[in-house]
């Protein structure tokens, strides 16, 4: 998963790239969840995340806000390492 920050220091990820990032991501998420055996409705239940935004994120059309990746991964076991990326000088 990439994080995009708005300055030239860090460079800027394409639209595109972040996109394709959020297919992968909802693709993870949604065998995560079919892995323990849960519907969207019962994590809407459990998370008061809705099940449609559950939808949403699982088909890649969304990318979820990280207050909400955030509980999903919690819920599902999951973690998230975000490290700092070499540029080229």
């Amino acid at each position: 998963m990439n994080i995009s920050y708005n300055s030239s220091k860090y460079g800027l990820y394409t639209m595109e790239l972040i996109m394709k990032n959020a297919d992968e991501l909802g693709s993870l998420l949604k065998k995560r969840r079919k892995y323990l055996k849960q519907t969207q409705q019962a994590v809407e239940d459990i998370s008061g995340i809705s099940a449609s935004t559950i939808s949403d994120i699982e088909c890649g059309k969304n990318f979820p806000k990280l207050d909400t990746l955030l509980v999903l991964l919690e819920l599902y076991g999951l973690e998230m390492n975000i490290d700092v990326k070499k540029i080229d000088s």
